[in-house]
């Protein structure tokens, strides 16, 4: 398992990526449930920025993951939540009701 400051990184950029493609969620929609700006995300996703602890649990809590899952090296790729309607999904949902 990498342990470089590089490597976990690299892996938090593309964790954070995959989960919010798996929400079926853009850089706008995390962004904004985050309180976060999108260009801190798009530099995040790139691996150009390295967010603090606050950042990251801002992020990982609108991405409805603890921030070790962020963190960790997967062994599998991620799975869609059961039950689980993005982000996105459920706020659509509400503009329409």
């Amino acid at each position: 398992m990498p342990s470089s400051f590089r490597a976990v990184a690299a892996r938090v950029a593309k964790s954070i990526r995959e989960r919010r493609l798996l929400l079926e969620m853009s850089q706008g929609d995390l962004a904004r449930i985050s309180d976060v700006s999108i260009r801190t995300i798009e530099q995040i996703e790139a691996d150009k920025y390295n967010p603090s602890l606050r950042l990251l649990c801002q992020i990982a809590g609108a991405l409805d993951v603890e921030v070790e899952e962020l963190l960790a090296w997967p062994t599998t790729k991620p799975t869609r939540l059961r039950g689980k309607r993005s982000a996105t999904k459920q706020a659509e949902r509400k503009k329409k009701n």
